[in-house]
């Protein structure tokens, strides 16, 4: 059976990654819908730190390599599927 310690460890670490989650979510909807992100009222720490994530991810974002490439599967055209 576990130690309790090692419970309260697998625990902290099962909620920073939740947090980590909320943040990143958070972050999501800061980039998508600013009035509603505005709206929710989150401390300013808080508001902070999901800025924070939403630059670092657009920075990642901006920092990747643009690879274009073509499945073969069908792909939309001008608003039609073409094969």
């Amino acid at each position: 059976m576990p130690s309790k310690q090692f419970l309260l460890e697998w625990q902290l670490v099962r909620l920073k990654a939740a947090r980590d989650r909320l943040i990143m979510e958070l972050a999501d909807v800061s980039e998508r819908n600013e009035h509603l992100f505005k709206s929710l009222g989150l401390p300013e720490a808080l508001s902070a730190e999901v800025e924070s994530a939403r630059l670092r991810v657009s920075r990642v974002w901006r920092d990747l390599p643009v690879a274009l490439w073509e499945s073969p599967a069908a792909r939309e055209v001008g608003g039609h599927i073409a094969a």
